[in-house]
């Protein structure tokens, strides 16, 4: 009798593994019955643990994955994105083939989407979104309000009705929303209503980024060299206050909740500070109870995924602790997406980085090295001028680095593996031993 208790004991425990592998290959939407297979037809590691045979190896290098023939394989649910800005209209499939690329990121305005009142312009995200899906790609799109630099993203129909400051940024005047106001709030969500009715569920997004302060994150704004130095009483005259605005995202985020019933969303998160920066602010209220920190917790509750692009691979990222201790905790209940705030290579200088090599920022976006908390990152962003580099070497037409395409290709298989590992590695370890 205990022996055949026993056996039933066991029995249970086996059925349990099959269903958490069976579980984790539905949530990366991977075929759990289709072989892995290596450049050389053998069948992989993660497929045979898949198949919940005992002695399986474990994954030694890139080839076990399948990566050599990488492709546009990309599912869903994680991948390297390129960041677009001019190019989604000069250059909009500039680097489509890519094989690394899973989709492209980009933002399209209000002032874009709808520049008279009731009449949408759809056709550039339509044209955007087709040719990518084409390829098996998506995109994943934001509808930034306010910018963070010289341009202005709200229509004139929409200015005459609601309260804006005016900032001089770069000589050039820009009009920011005052996003508390409730008739902004009262147009904001009948734009996100159009918005979402036709884009909601659209298998060609990956997901929305929510907009909310400077260029789809929650900084109020910035007062650098040749920006208005006069933003902050500005700011205080609309009875601005950390409160104010953390209560004001939250309204933002469950606007877009009401209308994207199918499609994930994200917010883009940042200090929230109008300054020369975090620790230089120009406001005497900051409260400390209020902040990014912990409203990315908040949303994450709620299923929104975290957006930091800030991400670095030096010592840049190492800074702040308890925004690595925040991606670390919440990426254990949602999804995380890091990308560059700007190019990390430098045009005409081979062999030089603006923000740390690319696998050194592949290495910082998964943690656990530096003293960085492991993180399970979904998503990573680099920007067009780094795909340029990483595709064939050139940024322009003439100059040539080769290192960029070997850095660039180390970086993104490491990436890659890390996802996969992330599918496949409980069974590999579970089936690793005779």
């Amino acid at each position: 009798m205990m022996k055949s208790n026993r056996k039933c004991w066991l029995c249970g425990i086996l059925l349990g593994v099959v269903g958490i592998t069976g579980l984790y290959a539905i949530q990366e939407n991977v075929e759990a019955t289709t072989p892995i297979l290596t450049a050389a037809g053998e069948e992989s590691a993660a497929s045979c643990a898949l198949k919940g045979i005992r002695g399986c190896p474990a994954p030694q290098n890139r080839d076990l994955l399948g990566l050599d023939d990488l492709g546009p394989r990309v599912k869903g649910g994680y991948g390297i994105y390129e960041t677009m800005h001019k190019q989604k209209i000069t250059r909009p499939a500039a680097q489509i083939d890519y094989p690394y690329l899973a989709g492209a990121y980009l933002g399209e305005s209000i002032l874009e989407m709808e520049p008279e009142e009731d009449e949408f312009y759809f056709a550039e995200l339509d044209n955007l979104i087709e040719i990518w899906q084409e390829k098996g790609k998506k995109i994943i799109v934001g509808f930034p309000i306010n910018p963070g630099g010289p341009i202005t993203f709200l229509p004139d129909w929409l200015l005459e009705k609601i309260d804006y400051i005016e900032v001089v940024k770069q000589g050039v005047i820009t009009k920011h929303a005052i996003l508390w106001d409730p008739i902004f709030l009262q147009e904001y969500e009948e734009f996100v209503s159009k918005i979402a009715e036709r884009y909601d569920g659209n298998e060609g997004i990956e997901f929305i980024i929510i907009g909310t302060g400077v260029y789809m994150t929650t900084a109020v704004n910035f007062r650098r060299a040749l920006i208005d130095p006069e933003i902050c009483q500005k700011y205080e005259e609309f009875g601005y206050s950390d409160q104010l605005w953390y209560e004001t995202i939250l309204r933002i985020v469950e606007i877009n909740k009401r209308y994207f019933k199918k499609t994930p969303l994200a917010l883009g998160l940042n200090h929230f500070y109008i300054g020369l920066s975090p620790e230089e602010v120009c406001l005497p209220n900051k409260n400390p109870e209020y902040n990014y920190l912990r409203l990315a917790r908040e949303v994450a509750d709620q299923g929104v995924y975290v957006f930091i692009h800030h991400l670095s691979g030096d010592e840049r990222w190492l800074a702040n602790e308890e925004e690595l201790e925040m991606l670390s905790e919440v990426s254990k209940r949602t999804k995380v997406v890091l990308g560059l705030d700007n190019p990390t290579t430098i045009k005409h200088e081979c062999g030089s980085y603006r923000f740390g090599e690319p696998e050194k920022i592949i290495d910082y976006a998964f943690g656990g090295v530096d003293g960085i908390p492991e993180i399970d990152t979904s998503y990573i962003s680099f920007y067009e001028q780094d795909l340029d580099a990483a595709e064939d070497g050139k940024i322009g037409e003439h100059f040539v680095c080769d290192e960029w395409i070997e850095k660039f290709k180390n970086a993104f298989e490491k990436a890659y593996a890390r996802w996969e590992h992330r599918i496949y590695l409980p069974f590999v370890l579970k089936n690793s031993s005779p």
